[in-house]
């Protein structure tokens, strides 16, 4: 019998808008017999991030890469892997892909969500692999924002001569 026991990882776990993170899901099979095929992990990427399909997912199952995984990515906001090769009992399948973090993306924490399918049996993740998504970005214009939303706006003039001081 298969049984399945989930797991989620974010790379970096902490980014600035424009960036990537990596994400990687473990399905592990707690069960004694290999699961059935394929093994569907639909992605549901929080909101503001999409699927980079020019990196090539890399899947690893039993150990061995698998290089026949088909990714439908008609939704960049939720990819749905298709793994053609089965989970044997105490073995795992290893799926890391990227996902693109919008320029416009709001600080604040962002986890994803996952639906694993095996055997025609579906099981459904909480949030998982969580991405801090940093709220400053240092620039090249020092403006008094008057609405305080973080953007210059019209009317929001520069002020000249300041100096600005990084401390770690």
């Amino acid at each position: 019998t298969a049984a399945a026991a989930l797991e989620a990882i974010a790379t970096p776990t902490a980014v600035a808008p424009g960036d990537s993170v990596d994400f990687t899901i473990l399905v592990k099979n707690v069960g004694t017999g290999a699961t059935g095929t394929p093994v569907l992990i639909e992605e549901f990427l929080p909101a503001g991030f999409t699927y980079d399909n020019t990196f090539t997912p890399v899947v690893t199952v039993n150990g061995a890469n698998i290089t026949t995984t088909t990714v439908n990515a008609t939704n960049l906001s939720a990819p749905i892997f298709s793994v053609p090769s089965a989970i044997n009992g105490g073995s795992q399948l290893t799926i890391k892909f990227r996902a693109k973090v919008a320029s416009t993306a709001a600080a604040g924490e962002y986890c994803n969500t996952y639906r694993v399918t095996q055997g025609g049996v579906p099981i459904t993740t909480g949030s998982e692999a969580c991405v801090t998504v940093a709220g400053g970005q240092i620039g090249d214009t020092i403006f008094r924002d008057w609405n305080n939303n973080g953007v210059q706006d019209v009317g929001e003039e520069g002020i000249p001569g300041v100096t600005v001081q990084l401390n770690g």
